[in-house]
């Protein structure tokens, strides 16, 4: 969720929400929201964030080594090596 324009994280958060559950106030429901950039706020999106963190919802930050880990295992994937996913369970290298 990387959109620094409020009408755009609005309705990735909302959708985000629904989706999820955590507004039905289901105890095993969870969301995690990956976000590095704060943004200017309306009252709109100040309210939207307050219901999602009400839900239980979190906000995580991600660094650049984490990002790069990530795409290094995607492209991996890519590969169909057909030992990736057991090398993938031993090493671990996310969680």
């Amino acid at each position: 969720m990387f959109k620094t324009h409020a009408i755009s994280y609005n309705n990735r958060l909302k959708a985000a929400i629904t989706a999820s559950g955590i507004d039905q106030n289901i105890n095993f429901r969870k969301l995690v929201i990956i976000r590095n950039d704060d943004m200017k706020r309306s009252n709109k999106t100040n309210a939207l964030t307050k219901q999602f963190l009400d839900a239980n919802g979190i906000f995580v930050g991600i660094t650049h080594d984490e990002i790069r880990s990530l795409w290094a295992l995607q492209e991996m994937m890519k590969e169909n090596n057909p030992k990736f996913d057991s090398w993938l369970n031993s090493c671990k290298p996310v969680s």
